[in-house]
């Protein structure tokens, strides 16, 4: 029977193939390229009926003007489409479904070597695999506003990643691997005089070093020091493991002085804070002359200097003259802090905050004294480093730093945005207490304990201090005011049923009852008890019933009486 069917689709396709139609059927687009996991459509003309082939197979079901195909089950398929109108078939070309591969996301790294970089340097990272949409980039997990190029400039350490898509695939999101860097110290090397060893030294810690005279490298000078051949202008260089190359401001050497009975030497603190100064001091001499950059500073001729954050960087030295005999110090070169950003980070989603929640706040370098911001309004009662926030707005900090009191950073800002949900109100309507909120959940408590099987807006309850707690599609949840159940419309337990507890129970329950029947129902109306009872304490199991409201009724001769138990 198979056999016989083959056949005669072939027949049918040689019947279409060899066909003088008076139309051409055609299949738009001839060919699709498909991102991953994604579909699209293949359309012909109008006719009166259709049949598609994928690689020369009949497509079931499918006597449509349209194929729709995906990614990855079409993919290399070749589609053409038979069209019938007033009784004659016309065969298509075929469609060619191809997939688009995407590229393995990565990040190129210039200016750092094996992931260290010098402080006071810009590292580039680009993202080199042909990611040129919707970018997002990542520092220690943490987006970073504003940048969504494909590029970006690096001063800080830290571990940096980034999201991205090819623009073909626009909506296929894919993930780089962590690039961690780091940022290493790189002073510029400072020039040195040692007359007692007649050499010129420098400070560098770099293992790779070159001397200059006049421009010129002198050979083999790659040590620290060196011996001056004669006056003039020095200068040296060194390249560091990061991969950055310092170069010395040029020393003019005019030749060892005189060696006096007396070493002069600066003291004084030479970490200066931005727009700030730092007092130098030397020895008890005769005379002084202060020198910046080797150039003499006019006025500067007492045994105290005051150098300011303009003149860090500059090698210091003074001359001390004490007895006719002038030495000049080594000198010395203050610097300015550097000081990394302060950034504020959210703990969790700052956007989406429920009301009545909070959000923590906190700063990844945080100094001595912090004032936090809401709007730009100063907020005295949030204090330390680490906050908890619940309310709106734009929330930043001015911190005065540690070590420069004068000196006050201020921070990013985080917008909390708060969700604003209905309180839930309640109400006794009859026999019934009723939620008239919408929600997504309700959860029920009696007397501060919440009542198992209730999750509907209407519930039967019993006298006691009800809430709900309702929760909504956002996460969000809310509580009720309590309500006092006292006026709802139960029969009151007469003298011929008495409970004696416990309510809630969990295990058994006990009454005190009269001769009369006893009947229980669960909450759904179900009769789970019934049983005539003589006068006495009576206790009932209760371990296997599921939690939740149960409705006791006892009738006996002459009165009746009910309540409501709760199973935990």
């Amino acid at each position: 029977m198979k056999r016989i069917f083959i056949f005669g689709i072939l027949i049918m396709i040689s019947n279409f193939v060899g066909a003088q139609c008076a139309f051409t059927a055609t299949v738009s687009p001839s060919a699709l390229s498909l991102c991953p996991f994604k579909s699209d459509t293949l359309f012909t003309e109008t006719a009166d009926n259709y049949q598609w082939f994928k690689n020369g197979v009949p497509v079931n079901n499918n006597n449509l003007p349209y194929l729709v195909v995906s990614n990855p089950t079409d993919i290399n398929a070749s589609i053409f489409v038979v069209q019938t109108i007033a009784g004659c078939s016309e065969s298509s070309t075929s469609a060619l479904v191809s997939g688009i591969s995407l590229p393995v996301m990565t990040i190129a790294i210039e200016g750092a070597v094996s992931g260290t970089a010098c402080l006071g340097d810009t590292v580039i990272l680009t993202l080199n695999s042909g990611q040129t949409d919707n970018i997002t980039w990542f520092r220690n997990g943490n987006p970073i506003a504003g940048q969504n190029s494909t590029s970006i400039n690096i001063v800080q350490g830290g571990s940096y990643s980034a999201t991205g898509a090819i623009a073909a695939c626009p909506t296929n999101t894919q993930f780089s691997t962590d690039v961690i860097l780091a940022f290493s110290n790189a002073p510029i090397p400072q020039i040195f005089e040692d007359s007692n060893a007649g050499t010129l030294y420098t400070d560098a810690t770099s293992n790779s070093l070159q001397w200059f005279e006049g421009g010129a490298p002198i050979a083999n000078a790659t040590a620290a020091s060196i011996f001056p051949s004669g006056a003039g202008q020095y200068t040296v260089t060194a390249q560091y493991s990061a991969g950055c190359t310092r170069i010395s401001e040029p020393y003019n050497f005019s030749g060892f002085p005189v060696v006096c009975d007396h070493d002069p030497a600066i003291a004084g603190e030479l970490l200066i804070c931005p727009n700030g100064e730092t007092t130098l001091s030397t020895i008890t001499g005769d005379a002084y002359q202060w020198f910046v950059s080797g150039e003499a500073v006019s006025g500067a001729v007492e045994n105290t200097f005051i150098a300011s954050s303009l003149q860090a960087g500059s090698p210091i030295s003074v001359a001390v003259t004490l007895n006719g005999c002038t030495e000049i110090s080594p000198q010395v070169t203050p610097l300015i802090y550097f000081f990394a950003p302060i950034t504020l980070l959210a703990n969790g989603n700052p956007s989406a905050l429920c009301e009545g929640d909070s959000i923590e706040i906190t700063m990844d370098n945080p100094g001595n004294q912090v004032t936090w911001l809401l709007n730009g309004e100063v907020q005295n009662s949030l204090q330390g480093p680490s906050v908890f926030v619940d309310q709106p707005g734009f929330y930043s900090a001015n911190v005065v730093n540690e070590f420069c009191p004068e000196l006050i950073q201020t921070t990013n800002e985080i917008s909390v945005g708060l969700i604003s949900n209905l309180i839930p109100e309640i109400s006794i309507q009859g026999s019934s207490i009723v939620c008239s909120t919408a929600a997504d959940t309700y959860t029920w408590s009696l007397n501060g304990s919440v009542v198992p099987g209730l999750t509907s807006a209407t519930i039967l309850a019993q006298p006691g201090i009800w809430t709900v707690t309702v929760s909504y599609n956002n996460g969000c949840e809310a509580t009720s005011a309590p309500l006092d159940g006292g006026s709802i419309g139960f029969e009151k337990i007469s003298d011929g049923l008495l409970l004696l507890g416990p309510n809630p129970c969990t295990d058994q329950v006990h009454l005190k009852t009269r001769s009369g029947m006893l009947s229980v129902y669960s909450s759904e109306g179900k009769l789970i008890f019934r049983e005539s009872i003589s006068s006495g304490i009576l206790s009932i199991e209760t371990k296997s019933w599921i939690p939740g409201l149960y409705y006791f009724s006892w009738e006996g001769r002459s009165e009746k009486g009910s309540f409501l138990l709760v199973k935990q």
